[in-house]
């Protein structure tokens, strides 16, 4: 195989976060007592759901099953909806991987939203205090 193939690299798994939209009434996770008296918080299950821009803000809305795109609860400084499909986004063979991020800087993924289906990634950037930096990989 020719080493300088442009199709040379592998992929980064994203998980995707959207703001919750109004009337989105995402479960949240419950802890159980079992009969020995340990603990488990099992996650709470995925419920269909819709993608929306508004203010350039990533939104989940309401949505019947026919979506085809599914999210939970999860709480950062406020409760986000995290798409239940990982994203993947191509990276060439000799970039390091973007995902291993240093301490308070976050990876960040710009996106299309179709009509139907998951997001499609367009391109990665970091953001670090506040200010977002968009990575080139060539």
């Amino acid at each position: 195989m020719d080493p300088n193939l442009p199709i040379r690299g592998r992929y980064v798994s994203l998980r995707i976060e959207a703001a919750v939209g109004q009337d989105l009434d995402l479960p949240v996770s419950h802890t159980i007592v079992n009969p020995n008296g340990s603990t488990r918080t099992p996650p709470p299950q995925p419920i269909p759901i819709a993608l929306s821009v508004r203010d350039h803000q990533l939104v989940a809305l309401p949505s019947p099953r026919s979506s085809g795109l599914y999210a939970r609860a999860s709480q950062r400084d406020q409760r986000v909806a995290v798409l239940e499909q990982p994203l993947a986004y191509f990276i060439p063979e000799h970039v390091t991987d973007p995902s291993r991020r240093a301490a308070r800087e976050e990876l960040w993924v710009e996106v299309t939203i179709p009509r139907r289906g998951a997001p499609r990634p367009i391109r990665l950037g970091v953001k670090k205090d506040g200010v977002l930096t968009p990575l080139e990989f060539n």
